[in-house]
This record gives structure tokens, sequence and C-alpha cells, in this order.
């Protein structure tokens, strides 16, 4: 039987998305399975459909890279749509859409499409299990989640196709394309084939774009103007113009705050890190792009060490735990001194911080002189979460071999989540 899952909290807009954190044995089942499952529906999905294809088949699966196909997505609706000026477009997707998933729903599709069943059946049990401690649909985060995500709705693909609509899909986000599109038939079709899934149109994000401006339905304008052909043509002062922009925004655009700070990388530019160090929603608004950026441009730099500690010193909270987990990440590869260990050591044994913040404090802290292997040891022993005492333990492999050191990861080795974590400290 599974155990528990962790829902770790990550900004997504306005909202936060709730990501789930399995359990090691957990995430290796449910990866089986999951290839078993994509080996099956894969070549059953529509070549309109981007989302979490296979690059390679089970038992070795690997999905395509999500940015390249993601980006794929975008540049074949945009070429369908430029190919003739009268194009419209209609855009959709699905409100809460992993979570409102019907694990029963799901599990019949996957029977019908006669997927493996010992990967149904393994699918049935995590799923039921995870439904009674209130996770809805499917878990958000875990690969094979996406690949499921992905084939549930064939149905809709099925139906736009039945009625001669070109469109493309990337998991729930749906763009329709053509000319003179009957855009109430087309709602009530689409609206009738979720609701036949148990699935709700987001009408918020529902919007039809006439000709000329189609484009737009999966296009930045001023981004596509500043990265024409595949090339940043836009200056330093041009990305910064737009960075600024989004520092005066209640609610940043996360995709162009990625675009300035990759093209701004890009150049080897630290210009954004002032600007992001002075504001800590613009910071929080992609905690995994900016806290890159800080450590490839300016991490040695007062400022932005300073604010690195000041984020990792607050006290945990779902609002910015993401950021404190990317600070922790993006000064893991450097050598810090005892003031900076000693944060990374609280971080490390707080019990209200998630584990997965937890873990990687153990593993950034370890490259400090605040880090002492007789404290880890201790500190590992007292260790309630399984995964945090396998990220303390792992750290022991820098100690310097002692009979101390060698008795405690014997013990060690009797702990089936610990294990080949103490046998490799011990190598």
């Amino acid at each position: 039987m599974p155990g528990p899952v962790e829902l770790f909290p990550y900004p997504n807009g306005e909202k936060l998305r709730h990501l789930a954190v399995l359990r090691l044995p957990d995430l290796l089942l449910y990866r089986a399975a999951g290839g078993l499952v994509a080996s099956t529906t894969d070549p059953l999905l529509s070549p309109h459909v981007f989302s979490s294809r296979l690059r390679s088949p089970w038992p070795s699966w690997s999905l395509r890279d999500g940015h390249t196909a993601h980006r794929r997505w975008r540049e074949v609706a945009v070429k369908t749509i430029s190919e003739d000026p009268l194009t419209e477009a209609w855009v959709t997707d699905v409100a809460n859409y992993y979570g409102s998933i019907s694990p029963h729903r799901l599990i019949e599709m996957l029977t019908k499409l006669n997927c493996p069943l010992p990967a149904v059946r393994m699918v049935t049990t995590f799923l039921d299990e995870w439904s009674s401690a209130r996770v809805p649909g499917l878990p958000v985060g875990p690969e094979p989640s996406s690949v499921m995500g992905t084939a549930f709705l064939m149905p809709l693909d099925d139906a736009l196709a039945r009625n001669g609509h070109t469109y493309f899909r990337y998991t729930d986000d749906v763009v329709v394309v053509g000319r003179d599109l009957a855009r109430d038939d087309l709602e009530g079709m689409v609206t009738e084939t979720l609701a036949e899934l148990h699935l709700e149109r987001s009408a918020e994000k529902t919007h039809w774009f006439p000709p000329f401006f189609a484009t737009q339905a999966v296009d930045d304008i001023i981004l596509s103007y500043i990265h024409r052909g595949g090339r940043l043509q836009a200056s330093a002062e041009e990305l910064m113009s737009i960075l600024e922009q989004e520092a005066s925004a209640a609610q940043p655009d996360v995709k162009r705050l990625r675009f300035v700070l990759k093209g701004l990388s890009s150049v080897g530019e630290s210009f954004a890190s002032s600007t992001l160090c002075a504001n800590m929603n613009l910071l929080n608004a992609d905690p995994s792009n900016t806290c890159s950026y800080l450590a490839k441009t300016s991490l040695r730099s007062a400022v932005t060490r300073e604010t690195l500690l000041h984020i990792l010193e607050l006290p945990p909270a779902d609002e910015r735990e993401a950021l404190r987990f990317h600070a922790l990440l993006a000064m893991r590869d450097s050598s810090w001194g005892s003031a900076e260990g000693r944060v990374f050591m609280a971080v490390a044994c707080d019990e209200r911080a998630p584990s997965a913040t937890r873990a990687q404090a153990w593993m950034t802290a370890a490259r400090t002189p605040a880090w002492r292997s007789r404290e880890v040891m201790d500190a590992a022993d007292a260790e309630r979460h399984p995964a945090v005492r396998r990220a303390a333990v792992l750290t022991l492999r820098r100690a310097a071999p002692s009979h101390e050191k060698d008795a405690f990861l014997n013990k060690m080795t009797a702990d089936p989540y610990a294990c080949a974590a103490a046998k490799w400290a011990a190598a």
C-alpha cells in the first residue's frame, strides 16, 4: 500500500498549485505503472496533442522535454493561423483539471484502451488510497499523472476531429483555429463532451480571437516582436523595460518574467538582480527561474546573499515555501561560511517546513563549516520523516572515516528508506 502524499505549495499566478511529493518507493512503483500505461496510450494520441509524449518506451521510458513541446504547440498553432489572415481562434481549458479527474472514469478508460492490467491495478490502488487521504483526482507533479492526464481528454480530441475542427492541445489547454468558427456550437460541443467526463470548462479562460488577432491566442505580441526567428532581438535595455513593467504589476506575468531572465542570462547580464532582490512579489512569481538567474549572475553579491538569507530566515508559509526551496537550491553548489551554514541548519531541523525544503537544506548545509558529523548523526537519529532522515544520512559521505561514523551508518542500513544512502555514504 502506498504511503502518504505530501502537498508542496507552488505559485501559479494568483493561486497556489499543490504539487504532490511521493515517498520514494511509491514514486518508483507509480512511475513503472505510468510507463506501461504510456506505451499503450501514446500511440493512440492525435498528432495535434503535444503534451507528455513519449521519447522512449517502457521500461526505460522518458517524455519529450516539456518546454520544447510547449513551444512546438505554440509555434504550430501560430504557423497554421498565419497561413490564412482570416483565421479565427478559440481557446479554452478545464477548470481544476487534475483535481477534477474521476479516478473511477480514468481506470475505466485505461481498461477499455487495453492498458496492461498490472499497471491498471497499481494505479487503481494508488488513486484509491490517495483519494481517501483527500488528494482528489490525479496528484500534480509526477510524470505518470501528466501521461494519464493527457490521455483522459482523448474523447475531446475525437469530438473536435469528428466535427471537422483544426485544433491543438497541450494537456487541457485547447486552441481551435479556422474560418468562420461557429462559436456557440463549438462551445456547446466542448462543454457537453467535458460534462460526460465529469469535467467543467473554465469560463474565465475561454476566449475568442477574431481574424488578424488570432495569433494572440497562443503568442505574446511583445515577446514575439523581440524574439523573432528563434533569436533574441531585444537589447538589455528593452528587456529591463519589460521587467520594470512586471515589477510594478500586482500579479507579474510569469511568461514575460521568464523570457526576460532567460534573455539577460544568455548574455551574462546581471541587471535584473537588484530589481528582483528589491521586490519579493516579483521574486516569488516564478521561484525556479528567479533564483536560478540570481545563482548564475550575482550569487556572490552582498545584496543577493542577504536577500536569499532573509528569505530562508522567514517562518515557513505556503505562499513563499517554493521560494525558500529554490533559494536553498541556488546556494547549494557554492561554499559558504558558518553564518550561512547556521541558517541552512536551522531550516533543515525546522519540523514546520515541508520535507522537500528540509531535505534540500541538509544538502546545502553540508558545504559549510556549520555542518558537523556528530550533530548530523544525532539529528538523523531523532528525525521522524524518512525523506529528511535520508537526506541527512547522504551528507555523511563527506565526513572523515571513524568508528563512530561506521557504527552509525551500519545501523542505518536497517532502515529500508535510508539503507542505500547509508551504503553510499560509507563507500
